[in-house]
């Protein structure tokens, strides 16, 4: 039986592209030390919206990660004798 207790606390995440959350189980409070109360209120998102906001998050930070690279790669040759 579940313990719904042990599930009561949940991590909130305000990306740019929406919030995000995810319940953690009470033992799993120590990876999250220093953690402040979150100010907010759930936006009512369900698990599919979530993991899309992440999705829309990530590849607009991948595509930044690519152009960095692409700009550090440019500089590592133009260095080069």
């Amino acid at each position: 039986m579940l313990d719904e207790d042990e599930w009561k606390n949940v991590v909130f995440i305000d990306l740019p592209t929406g919030q995000v959350s995810w319940h953690i189980h009470k033992d799993e409070l120590v990876y999250f030390p220093g953690l402040p109360t979150y100010k907010g209120v759930w936006d009512g998102h369900t698990v599919e919206e979530k993991y899309d906001r992440v999705k829309k998050y990530l590849s607009g930070v991948m595509v930044i990660i690519d152009e960095t690279s692409k700009y550090q790669e440019s500089e590592d040759t133009s260095s080069t004798p």
